[in-house]
């Protein structure tokens, strides 16, 4: 069938998201063949410091590229920590990816009991999202440090017989 009139504003959405997806990965591409990707990461992400208004998606994404790069260095880490901090500060703590980006920076700079601290936030967020649950076991050395789970809704939700443990957390 055809759409008739505007759009529905899901599918715009949709759309919206799926551009910025396409230009993140391009550019993250091109930063990796022009090489020094971590290097311009983390001058993008003190230059995004520096703007009073930068939204918190765009400080969450480039705090999440420095995090997941090879090898981001302990002073590009340091940029994608302030970064990630802004982000949750900016989403009031209640937004679970940006709290599990968080995480992820503190766990790439070595600091795990505050990493699992920022995952069970997000896992408490968003209880279903096996991800979350994944990403703590991640911190936790009971999955590879290497094993990144799927992103989250990629993968299939918790099912309700399934239990979580954590400290204090009980799902």
């Amino acid at each position: 069938s055809v759409l008739t009139g505007p759009a529905p504003r899901w599918l715009r959405l949709a759309d919206a998201a799926l551009v910025v997806l396409l230009s993140a990965s391009l550019t993250a591409a091109g930063l990796e063949l022009a090489g020094g990707a971590d290097r311009l990461l983390a001058r993008r992400g003190e230059r995004l410091l520096q703007l009073a208004g930068a939204p918190p998606g765009v400080l969450n994404d480039t705090a999440w590229m420095i995090a997941i790069s090879e090898a981001p260095s302990q002073p590009h880490l340091e940029v994608a920590l302030r970064l990630a901090e802004r982000a949750v500060n900016l989403s009031d703590r209640r937004d679970a990816n940006i709290l599990d980006t968080l995480a992820e920076v503190l766990f790439r700079a070595g600091r795990q009991a505050d990493a699992l601290s920022a995952i069970d936030e997000a896992i408490l967020l968003q209880p279903g999202e096996r991800y979350f649950h994944e990403q703590r076991q991640r911190f936790t050395g009971a999955r590879s440090e290497d094993d990144r789970p799927l992103p989250p809704g990629f993968g299939p939700p918790l099912l309700p017989r399934e239990d979580f443990e954590g400290p204090g957390i009980r799902v």
